[in-house]
């Protein structure tokens, strides 16, 4: 598969909402979207397919992957509304915030049955 490829989990509503706030923009700018429940996804990813995700991935169309925090700050380089976000991960050490932040919506995140993602 070539391309860059957006993964998100496909049962969690706050990935979902992401997917459909951005997907216009991004896919104007050559992302597709592809949830992380997809068999070849999974697959070149080496995830466990009965355990939920942690992160969302970017495979870029080098072959390189990016996980959690770092393909959030990646892709807001490409939405007017998000540049702030990569100005301020360029500052030294923000990145590190950034991924922290990213960890704690995640573990808190709900699929889209209402319950936590990601049991206790």
């Amino acid at each position: 598969m070539s391309g860059n490829w957006i993964c998100y989990d496909g049962q969690c509503s706050l990935c979902i909402a992401f997917v459909e706030r951005t997907r216009r923009i991004l896919s104007r700018r050559g992302f597709s979207f592809v949830s992380l429940q997809e068999g070849w996804v999974s697959e070149r990813l080496g995830l466990d397919p009965n355990k939920p995700p942690d992160e969302m991935a970017l495979i870029k169309e080098d072959d390189t992957v990016l996980w959690g925090a770092d393909v959030v700050v990646y892709l807001s380089q490409y939405i007017w509304w998000a540049l702030p976000l990569y100005w301020f991960s360029r500052i030294p050490k923000a990145i590190l915030i950034c991924r922290m932040a990213y960890r704690v919506i995640a573990a808190n995140r709900h699929c889209s049955l209402g319950k936590p993602c990601r049991p206790n």
